[in-house]
Protein backbone atom coordinates (compact mmCIF):
# COMPACT_ATOMS: atom_id res chain seq x y z
CA UNK A 1 0.00 0.00 0.00
CA UNK A 2 1.25 3.40 -1.14
CA UNK A 3 -0.85 5.96 -0.54
CA UNK A 4 0.86 8.74 -1.86
CA UNK A 5 3.74 8.86 -4.32
CA UNK A 6 6.61 11.47 -3.32
CA UNK A 7 8.58 13.22 -5.97
CA UNK A 8 10.31 15.66 -4.30
CA UNK A 9 8.95 18.74 -5.55
CA UNK A 10 5.08 17.37 -5.56
CA UNK A 11 3.34 14.78 -4.01
CA UNK A 12 0.57 13.08 -6.01
CA UNK A 13 -2.67 10.79 -4.55
CA UNK A 14 -2.13 7.35 -5.49
CA UNK A 15 -5.74 6.79 -5.65
CA UNK A 16 -6.34 9.66 -7.69
CA UNK A 17 -3.65 9.15 -10.23
CA UNK A 18 -4.41 5.52 -10.86
CA UNK A 19 -8.13 6.68 -11.43
CA UNK A 20 -6.95 9.35 -13.91
CA UNK A 21 -4.58 7.28 -15.81
CA UNK A 22 -7.91 4.49 -15.80
CA UNK A 23 -10.05 7.03 -17.39
CA UNK A 24 -7.48 8.20 -20.15
CA UNK A 25 -6.82 4.47 -20.72
CA UNK A 26 -10.08 3.27 -21.48
CA UNK A 27 -11.61 6.38 -22.98
CA UNK A 28 -8.75 5.79 -25.49
CA UNK A 29 -10.03 2.42 -25.74
CA UNK A 30 -13.46 3.80 -26.89
CA UNK A 31 -11.95 6.30 -28.92
CA UNK A 32 -10.49 3.64 -30.82
CA UNK A 33 -13.44 1.22 -30.93
CA UNK A 34 -15.53 3.97 -32.36
CA UNK A 35 -12.83 4.85 -35.08
CA UNK A 36 -13.48 1.04 -36.31
CA UNK A 37 -16.92 1.61 -36.49
CA UNK A 38 -18.09 4.62 -37.66
CA UNK A 39 -21.87 3.59 -37.03
CA UNK A 40 -22.22 4.28 -33.50
CA UNK A 41 -22.64 8.03 -32.92
CA UNK A 42 -19.58 9.44 -31.03
CA UNK A 43 -21.06 12.24 -29.29
CA UNK A 44 -23.84 10.43 -27.66
CA UNK A 45 -20.60 8.04 -26.88
CA UNK A 46 -18.58 10.76 -25.19
CA UNK A 47 -21.53 12.24 -24.15
CA UNK A 48 -22.71 9.73 -21.86
CA UNK A 49 -19.27 8.95 -20.86
CA UNK A 50 -19.26 12.80 -19.61
CA UNK A 51 -22.92 11.91 -17.28
CA UNK A 52 -21.16 8.66 -15.99
CA UNK A 53 -18.12 10.88 -15.05
CA UNK A 54 -19.38 13.42 -13.27
CA UNK A 55 -22.58 11.70 -11.83
CA UNK A 56 -20.59 8.81 -10.83
CA UNK A 57 -18.50 11.60 -8.74
CA UNK A 58 -21.20 13.12 -7.30
CA UNK A 59 -23.09 9.89 -6.59
CA UNK A 60 -20.31 8.58 -4.69
CA UNK A 61 -19.05 11.36 -2.92
CA UNK A 62 -23.10 12.07 -1.27
CA UNK A 63 -23.50 7.89 -0.56
CA UNK A 64 -20.29 9.00 1.28
CA UNK A 65 -21.36 11.57 2.89
CA UNK A 66 -25.09 10.48 3.75
CA UNK A 67 -24.47 7.49 4.91
CA UNK A 68 -21.08 6.59 6.09
CA UNK A 69 -19.88 9.73 7.79
CA UNK A 70 -22.65 11.60 8.08
CA UNK A 71 -21.80 12.56 11.82
CA UNK A 72 -18.87 13.77 10.68
CA UNK A 73 -20.01 16.18 8.25
CA UNK A 74 -22.64 17.91 10.27
CA UNK A 75 -20.68 18.91 11.69
CA UNK A 76 -17.84 20.10 9.33
CA UNK A 77 -19.99 20.66 6.25
CA UNK A 78 -17.11 22.24 4.69
CA UNK A 79 -15.32 19.16 4.60
CA UNK A 80 -17.55 17.43 1.91
CA UNK A 81 -16.18 19.18 -0.35
CA UNK A 82 -13.11 18.61 0.33
CA UNK A 83 -13.47 15.26 -2.15
CA UNK A 84 -9.13 14.96 -2.43
CA UNK A 85 -8.88 13.44 1.36
CA UNK A 86 -10.80 10.43 0.07
CA UNK A 87 -14.75 8.61 0.71
CA UNK A 88 -16.52 7.57 -2.48
CA UNK A 89 -19.04 4.72 -2.51
CA UNK A 90 -19.41 2.74 -5.79
CA UNK A 91 -22.90 2.27 -5.80
CA UNK A 92 -23.63 5.51 -5.13
CA UNK A 93 -21.86 6.51 -7.95
CA UNK A 94 -23.26 3.61 -10.10
CA UNK A 95 -26.85 3.89 -9.35
CA UNK A 96 -26.86 7.59 -10.28
CA UNK A 97 -25.31 7.41 -13.23
CA UNK A 98 -27.59 4.75 -13.94
CA UNK A 99 -30.47 7.05 -13.51
CA UNK A 100 -28.61 9.96 -15.34
CA UNK A 101 -27.60 8.10 -18.56
CA UNK A 102 -31.10 6.59 -18.78
CA UNK A 103 -32.51 9.65 -18.57
CA UNK A 104 -30.20 11.03 -21.15
CA UNK A 105 -31.00 8.45 -24.04
CA UNK A 106 -34.32 8.81 -23.26
CA UNK A 107 -34.49 12.45 -24.15
CA UNK A 108 -32.44 11.34 -27.23
CA UNK A 109 -35.06 8.71 -27.84
CA UNK A 110 -32.11 6.46 -27.77
CA UNK A 111 -32.44 2.44 -26.79
CA UNK A 112 -30.80 2.14 -23.47
CA UNK A 113 -30.08 -1.25 -23.71
CA UNK A 114 -27.98 -0.94 -26.68
CA UNK A 115 -25.82 1.26 -25.17
CA UNK A 116 -25.36 -0.42 -22.36
CA UNK A 117 -24.26 -3.36 -24.12
CA UNK A 118 -21.56 -1.48 -25.59
CA UNK A 119 -20.26 0.59 -23.04
CA UNK A 120 -20.20 -2.34 -20.42
CA UNK A 121 -16.59 -4.16 -21.19
CA UNK A 122 -15.30 -0.20 -20.57
CA UNK A 123 -17.15 0.45 -17.40
CA UNK A 124 -16.00 -2.95 -15.85
CA UNK A 125 -12.45 -2.64 -16.87
CA UNK A 126 -13.01 0.77 -15.44
CA UNK A 127 -14.08 -0.42 -12.32
CA UNK A 128 -11.38 -3.17 -11.92
CA UNK A 129 -8.75 -0.43 -12.74
CA UNK A 130 -10.24 1.83 -9.74
CA UNK A 131 -9.94 -1.15 -7.86
CA UNK A 132 -6.30 -1.05 -7.85
CA UNK A 133 -6.25 2.61 -6.40
CA UNK A 134 -8.05 1.40 -3.64
CA UNK A 135 -5.45 -0.99 -2.85
CA UNK A 136 -2.26 1.42 -3.30
CA UNK A 137 -4.97 3.77 -1.14
CA UNK A 138 -5.27 1.09 1.78
CA UNK A 139 -8.90 1.58 1.98
CA UNK A 140 -11.36 -1.28 1.38
CA UNK A 141 -8.95 -3.43 3.38
CA UNK A 142 -10.23 -7.26 4.22
CA UNK A 143 -10.26 -9.38 7.19
CA UNK A 144 -7.28 -11.33 8.80
CA UNK A 145 -5.56 -13.68 6.71
CA UNK A 146 -2.81 -16.02 6.92
CA UNK A 147 -3.35 -17.19 3.44
CA UNK A 148 0.09 -16.74 1.41
CA UNK A 149 -1.11 -13.79 -0.39
CA UNK A 150 -2.24 -12.10 1.95
CA UNK A 151 -1.50 -8.42 2.23
CA UNK A 152 -0.14 -6.76 5.44
CA UNK A 153 -1.85 -9.82 7.47
CA UNK A 154 -5.30 -9.29 5.60
CA UNK A 155 -7.30 -10.47 2.49
CA UNK A 156 -6.54 -8.44 -0.39
CA UNK A 157 -10.25 -7.76 -0.88
CA UNK A 158 -9.62 -4.63 -3.53
CA UNK A 159 -7.50 -7.60 -5.74
CA UNK A 160 -9.92 -10.33 -5.29
CA UNK A 161 -12.07 -7.60 -6.81
CA UNK A 162 -10.25 -6.57 -9.79
CA UNK A 163 -9.68 -10.39 -10.51
CA UNK A 164 -12.87 -11.60 -10.34
CA UNK A 165 -14.28 -8.52 -12.47
CA UNK A 166 -11.78 -8.91 -15.15
CA UNK A 167 -12.87 -13.00 -15.35
CA UNK A 168 -16.35 -11.73 -15.11
CA UNK A 169 -16.27 -9.42 -18.63
CA UNK A 170 -14.21 -11.96 -20.21
CA UNK A 171 -16.56 -14.28 -19.81
CA UNK A 172 -19.54 -12.15 -21.06
CA UNK A 173 -17.52 -10.63 -23.78
CA UNK A 174 -16.58 -14.38 -24.84
CA UNK A 175 -20.29 -15.91 -24.53
CA UNK A 176 -21.28 -12.74 -26.13
CA UNK A 177 -19.39 -13.12 -29.10
CA UNK A 178 -20.14 -17.28 -29.38
CA UNK A 179 -23.60 -16.33 -30.01
CA UNK A 180 -26.15 -13.58 -30.64
CA UNK A 181 -27.62 -12.02 -27.53
CA UNK A 182 -31.02 -10.06 -26.99
CA UNK A 183 -29.80 -6.04 -26.68
CA UNK A 184 -29.42 -5.68 -23.17
CA UNK A 185 -28.07 -8.98 -21.87
CA UNK A 186 -24.37 -8.26 -21.78
CA UNK A 187 -25.43 -5.42 -19.30
CA UNK A 188 -27.82 -7.31 -17.62
CA UNK A 189 -25.64 -10.30 -17.27
CA UNK A 190 -22.40 -8.13 -16.02
CA UNK A 191 -24.79 -6.42 -13.34
CA UNK A 192 -25.98 -10.08 -11.94
CA UNK A 193 -22.34 -11.33 -12.48
CA UNK A 194 -21.16 -7.62 -10.66
CA UNK A 195 -23.76 -8.40 -7.68
CA UNK A 196 -22.61 -11.59 -6.84
CA UNK A 197 -18.95 -10.98 -6.92
CA UNK A 198 -19.73 -8.04 -4.31
CA UNK A 199 -21.79 -9.87 -2.05
CA UNK A 200 -19.42 -12.64 -1.62
CA UNK A 201 -16.01 -10.67 -1.00
CA UNK A 202 -18.13 -8.45 1.28
CA UNK A 203 -17.55 -10.86 3.96
CA UNK A 204 -14.11 -10.31 3.42
CA UNK A 205 -14.45 -7.39 3.87
CA UNK A 206 -13.42 -4.96 7.07
CA UNK A 207 -13.60 -1.81 7.00
CA UNK A 208 -16.15 0.28 8.35
CA UNK A 209 -18.96 1.40 6.44
CA UNK A 210 -21.99 2.14 8.47
CA UNK A 211 -24.19 -0.40 10.26
CA UNK A 212 -24.77 -3.74 9.33
CA UNK A 213 -28.94 -4.81 8.73
CA UNK A 214 -29.41 -8.65 9.58
CA UNK A 215 -25.84 -9.11 9.27
CA UNK A 216 -25.18 -7.60 5.86
CA UNK A 217 -23.66 -4.58 4.81
CA UNK A 218 -25.46 -2.02 3.00
CA UNK A 219 -23.46 -3.24 -0.18
CA UNK A 220 -24.77 -6.46 -0.02
CA UNK A 221 -28.26 -5.55 0.52
CA UNK A 222 -28.00 -3.11 -2.99
CA UNK A 223 -25.96 -6.15 -4.26
CA UNK A 224 -29.25 -8.45 -3.79
CA UNK A 225 -31.36 -6.08 -4.86
CA UNK A 226 -29.37 -5.13 -8.21
CA UNK A 227 -29.73 -8.60 -8.79
CA UNK A 228 -32.95 -9.36 -8.51
CA UNK A 229 -33.50 -6.63 -10.75
CA UNK A 230 -31.24 -7.67 -12.99
CA UNK A 231 -32.73 -11.47 -13.45
CA UNK A 232 -35.82 -9.63 -13.66
CA UNK A 233 -35.47 -7.75 -16.58
CA UNK A 234 -33.60 -10.49 -18.02
CA UNK A 235 -36.78 -12.61 -17.94
CA UNK A 236 -38.47 -10.04 -19.46
CA UNK A 237 -36.54 -9.09 -22.10
CA UNK A 238 -36.06 -13.18 -23.41
CA UNK A 239 -39.60 -13.68 -23.17
CA UNK A 240 -40.29 -10.89 -25.41
CA UNK A 241 -37.51 -12.33 -27.86
CA UNK A 242 -39.63 -15.32 -27.80
CA UNK A 243 -42.92 -13.69 -28.51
Amino acid sequence: MKPILDFGFIQVPTFYLVISLSITFVLLLVNAELNQNPKIDRKITFDIALIIMLTGFVGGRLAHVFYEEFAFYQEFPLEVFKFWKGGFVFYGGFILSLISVFAYLRAKKQNFYFWADFLTPYLALSYALGRIGCFFEGCCYGTHCELPWAVAGRHPTQLYMVVAELILIMGIVLFSRSRKLTTGLVFLMWVCGHSINRFVIEFYREDDRGALIMNLSISQILSALLFLGALYQIKKLLNFARN
